[in-house]
């Protein structure tokens, strides 16, 4: 038992080790006005179900809720299904989806060889009142990320910026969308007031 137990725990660890992954946003060029302590839109904000990928619905809806809840800027945010009279309602047209990487020589040699390679996050949505669903507003964030799998990711955890989770789940990316959301406050009042909005 105690035999299985150490063999069970190497190959764990040796997993680690090979498919060590950590990923860090990379800062853009300019970023928009940090989000005042406190500040919030006051608004409750509806999720449509995310139709044009099945693959990616419930996950990408899912996900936007939880990052939309993270940046504090709304009085409620939920699906679309459990809130009675939402003040906008948000539907994703576009969730980019990332590379498909095959890290052959990092497999090759057990995680001694890393595979680092840049890809982007980012997501593209529109605002529309519930009672004026042809009055839309739409609004794309994107982020550019560097990503890195190997024995190696295991180590650059321990430096700032770098994190062991999906790109979308790290404070870079949430604090990012919080500002993009901010500058963005004045669409999301005119859509919930009238109705009425243009692109960003």
């Amino acid at each position: 038992m105690a035999r299985n137990s150490i063999c069970l725990s190497m190959l764990m660890l040796l997993n680690g080790c090979v498919f060590g992954y950590c990923c860090k946003i990379t800062p853009p060029a300019s970023l928009e006005d940090e989000v005042p302590k406190g500040a919030t839109l006051g608004l409750s904000i509806a999720i449509q179900p995310y139709q044009r990928d099945p693959e990616l619905e419930p996950y990408a809806s899912d996900a936007l809720i939880k990052t939309f809840r993270e940046t504090h800027l709304f009085t409620e945010v939920d699906d679309v299904r459990r809130i009675a009279h939402p003040d906008v309602v948000v539907r994703i047209e576009e969730k980019l989806r990332g590379r498909d990487v095959i890290p052959l020589f990092t497999l090759m040699t057990f995680g001694l060889f890393p595979t680092v390679f840049d890809d982007r996050c980012g997501i593209t949505f529109c605002l529309f009142k519930p009672e004026s669903p042809l009055n839309q507003a739409v609004i794309s964030y994107r982020r550019d990320t560097t990503e890195t799998l190997g024995i190696v990711a295991n180590f650059m955890l321990l430096f700032p910026g770098y994190h062991c989770a999906a790109p979308e789940e790290t404070p870079e990316y949430v604090d990012g969308l919080a500002r993009r959301l901010w500058s963005m406050r004045e669409m999301f009042f005119g859509v919930a007031r009238s109705g009425v909005g243009i692109g960003g």
